[in-house]
């Protein structure tokens, strides 16, 4: 996989990531994301918790680590990603690791 994983993605969801260089968007985004690559047959390897504080400055999540490992399977590594990704924006939702900050999620696409 090329080093910039957003060329995977559609110009306009492409543009809406945290990063120039990786997929690293809010959950909408990110499942967005998902759908797009499950359409592509491509795996998610892991995926990590990212936050935008207030300020604009970014840092990793600490209590939204992310996955190790996913499945090998195209399909259930999409699947996964996505349901681990709605639970970390549900904790989030009730108890914000930052006041103020967002939660962006990271994709590793292989």
């Amino acid at each position: 996989m090329s080093s910039s994983n957003l060329a995977i993605l559609p110009d306009e969801l492409a543009a809406r990531s945290l990063s120039k260089q990786d997929v690293v968007m809010r959950h909408d985004d990110a499942l967005t994301a998902l759908d797009h690559l499950a359409r592509a047959g491509l795996r998610i390897e892991s995926w990590e918790g990212w936050v935008r504080l207030a300020d604009g400055t970014r840092t990793k999540s600490l209590m939204h680590q992310g996955s190790f490992a996913l499945p090998l399977d195209a399909s259930a590594s999409i699947t996964t990603a996505r349901d681990m990704i709605s639970e970390a924006q549900r904790r989030w939702d009730r108890s914000p690791e930052y006041p103020g900050g967002e939660l962006y999620f990271k994709l590793t696409i292989v």
